[in-house]
């Protein structure tokens, strides 16, 4: 086994043993339908939520309709013993002659139930639900039940007398988590939807969730975590606001909110999408969290990584990104897959990596970096690595590099890239 694959295995199993811990550590068992229990897409620890409830169809209602899209408004959990509301959008392609395959796309930081971005979606073939996860209706109004906003992320958890801790519902996390499954329970009810080919997509704080949900909710076929990853606690740019909770909280939040307490659980094809450069997820947490979610590992689910020298940041920027788009119809409509490279390999002064594509790769970089320090303030260099057959080749650099990763593109111009390499330090 390679290194770097030991290393992935590695990680992937203590994730595996923490799971465990965090399932017998748990006060209470979430109560579970016998349908749902008897479903092997019932992961081992389902956090503070009740995953046969978040499996069942939520109560919906339909709102307006334009263009093919139309508005829902779907129940969520209690919140102050109330349940909560949520807006969203659903986009249906035209002229569908049999069921077709779904995606849940989830918003990051400022988004919304973005109908353009559904609608990107469904002109591909897609029935695609994107729900606002800040407590909005259509206009950017407040619901008056609606779920918390962002700046309910981080706060202190309560604990009754008995110890069990009595406040999650407070979380938008909590909220957020579930209103996605909740959605993606709804699409797969649809009679215009084919249950069994759904996927998931989300950027930056969407991305995070989407990382969550792979481990969380077992039914997709396929997800897309876009900047967003776990580890948070560890490093990113909320580092400080979770230092800051007490120690009991602290480790609370990051029991139930943090997607590194899930990932191993993920069974299904993962691709990652980020840049070398990124303000809120940095690399070294990128690559703990595609490792949980079993890169590297044989008979683990098939990751593949997209990181690329100063990708921006956005939301419709990652839209236009079309790896993603091709990721997904390779999973759920057999079409060609992109192309994949293996963990990265040092041998004296060479790196290499094997890789796969379905077509010519037409291109392949060496991407490094002199810095230490803060992954955001590190400035990269891009030079060209030879290809023959299946490996990627590249010396490296006189230059005292400290971190190199490889990349290949091919004929259609779609990237994948390794994981990154410590080689110096």
């Amino acid at each position: 086994m390679h290194r770097a694959a030991l290393y992935s295995a590695v990680f992937r199993f203590v994730a595996l043993i923490l799971l465990a811990l965090s399932v017998s550590q748990r006060s209470m068992a979430a109560p579970q339908s016998d349908d749902v229990s008897a479903d092997a897409r019932t992961p081992a620890y389902t956090g503070p939520w009740d995953i046969a409830q978040l499996y069942r169809v939520p109560e919906y209602r339909w709102g307006e309709t334009t263009d093919r899209v139309t508005e829902v408004f779907y129940q969520g959990l209690l919140r102050d013993g109330q349940p909560t509301t949520v807006y969203g959008v659903v986009a249906r392609p035209a002229n569908a002659t049999a069921p077709s395959p779904g995606v849940v796309l989830v918003h990051g930081g400022g988004g919304t139930a973005f109908t353009d971005w559904a609608t990107l979606w469904a002109q591909r073939g897609y029935v695609a639900i994107a729900m606002d996860l800040r407590g909005q209706g259509p206009h950017g109004e407040r619901l008056p039940h609606g779920a918390p906003d962002f700046d309910e992320l981080f706060h202190e958890v309560n604990t009754d007398p008995t110890g069990d801790e009595t406040n999650a519902d407070t979380f938008w996390s909590y909220h957020a988590i579930a209103d996605v499954v909740l959605a993606h329970s709804l699409l797969r009810s649809l009679a215009e939807v084919d249950a069994e080919r759904t996927a998931i997509t989300g950027v930056s704080w969407g991305g995070y969730t989407t990382s969550l949900v792979a481990g969380l909710d077992l039914r997709f076929k396929a997800a897309v975590p876009i900047y967003g990853c776990g580890n948070l606690g560890v490093d990113s740019a909320w580092k400080g606001d979770i230092d800051g909770l007490d120690e009991h909280s602290r480790a609370l939040w990051i029991k139930w909110f943090d997607p590194i307490s899930y990932l191993a659980q993920t069974r299904c094809p993962t691709l990652w999408v980020n840049g070398t450069n990124d303000f809120g997820y940095p690399l070294g947490a990128y690559r703990d969290s595609y490792r949980a979610a079993g890169y590297g590992i044989d008979d683990a689910p098939l990751v593949t990584l997209g990181v690329k020298v100063g990708r921006p940041h956005g939301h419709r920027v990652a839209w236009a990104v079309p790896e993603p788009y091709v990721f997904i119809d390779h999973v759920l409509r057999g079409g060609e897959p992109l192309p994949r490279l293996a963990p990265i390999e040092r041998d004296r002064d060479h790196v290499t990596a094997t890789y796969t594509s379905p077509v010519a790769v037409v291109e392949a970089g060496l991407h490094y970096t002199t810095d230490t320090g803060r992954w955001q303030d590190r400035t990269w260099h891009s030079v060209p690595a030879t290809f023959d057959g299946d490996t990627v080749t590249a010396t490296l650099p006189k230059e005292h590099a400290i971190t190199v990763f490889l990349s290949v593109t091919d004929e259609r111009g779609l990237y994948a890239s390794s994981d990154h390499l410590t080689v110096n330090e």
